[in-house]
């Protein structure tokens, strides 16, 4: 048995993690694509250094090219248990957001790591001191605080540019039986503004920042 251990809905408990040298350690998980949830534990056969913890990193199986890892969260002696969703979890968000860093494969007697099915994804566990550990915390809220502002501010320029393109074409006609005027816009003119921003979206996904 290992230090760590795997609960998966419906499955039976693993704590068969493999250790690739003192501080880390890797468990591979089958068809992972059909899971949305897994729990890490310490199984308390002995408990992590003083002022240490393991921080959870998952990869899918790549198919082709190099492994990448993607930061989940970590535990500690204070904290030995921790939820994790991963079913929003995909091989594009793991190629879009890897972290800097790989897994010690030289003590694995198996070859886990080129091995590994296709459906199936690996756990790893790093055992490093927490201090590290939530500097890395405050840097993942950081970046995904600034990804939710993106996300709200993106529609915002995005309406306000259609709004402004349309002006720029439309044109007065007075209503019938009546003094007064009302605008109307070209339908061409939709379409036009339409081409234009998905091209210059797909030429540079992050040109609508600079829109006023």
């Amino acid at each position: 048995m290992s230090v760590f251990g795997l609960i998966i809905a419906g499955r039976m408990v693993q704590t068969d993690f493999t250790a690739l040298k003192e501080m880390e350690y890797m468990i591979e998980i089958q068809d992972a694509e059909s899971i949305n949830h897994l729990v890490i534990f310490l199984t308390g056969l002995s408990p992590l250094p003083v002022n240490y913890g393991g921080s959870i990193y998952m990869s899918w199986t790549p198919i082709g090219g190099e492994r990448q890892w993607n930061y989940l969260g970590f535990i500690s002696n204070e904290k030995p248990s921790a939820l994790f969703k991963i079913g929003q979890l995909t091989k594009h968000t793991q190629q879009q957001n890897p972290q800097n860093f790989s897994f010690n494969a030289s003590n694995i007697n198996t070859n886990i790591f080129n091995n590994s099915a296709v459906h199936s994804a690996l756990i790893g566990v790093k055992v490093e001191p927490m201090i590290e550990i939530l500097r890395r915390n405050e840097n993942e809220e950081t970046s995904t605080s600034e990804q939710l502002s993106s996300l709200a501010l993106f529609p915002e320029k995005m309406l306000r540019n259609f709004v402004n393109f349309m002006h720029s074409f439309a044109v007065s006609f007075p209503k019938p039986n009546t003094t007064q005027y009302e605008e109307y816009v070209p339908a061409k003119s939709v379409t036009e503004w339409y081409t234009n921003f998905k091209r210059r979206l797909e030429a540079n996904p992050n040109f609508w920042k600079t829109l006023p």
